[in-house]
């Protein structure tokens, strides 16, 4: 009966293991795409703050 018990609680621990793993993966990949999506918003940023400059400077030639 202990054998069964101890059996049981292995699985469950497995169980357990394996969701935690795959939360793991998912927060990761979340993480992954939100700092992809930053990278393009940075980007866009950036290009738009170098046509604000030149447009400044053009503006004031």
């Amino acid at each position: 009966m202990l054998d069964d018990a101890e059996g049981h609680l292995d699985q469950v621990a497995g169980l357990v293991l394996a969701v935690m793993q795959h939360a793991l993966a998912n927060l990761e990949q979340r993480n992954q795409a939100e700092d992809e999506q930053a990278d393009q918003h940075q980007a866009t940023e950036d290009v738009h703050a170098r046509g604000d400059a030149q447009f400044c400077q053009a503006a004031h030639f």
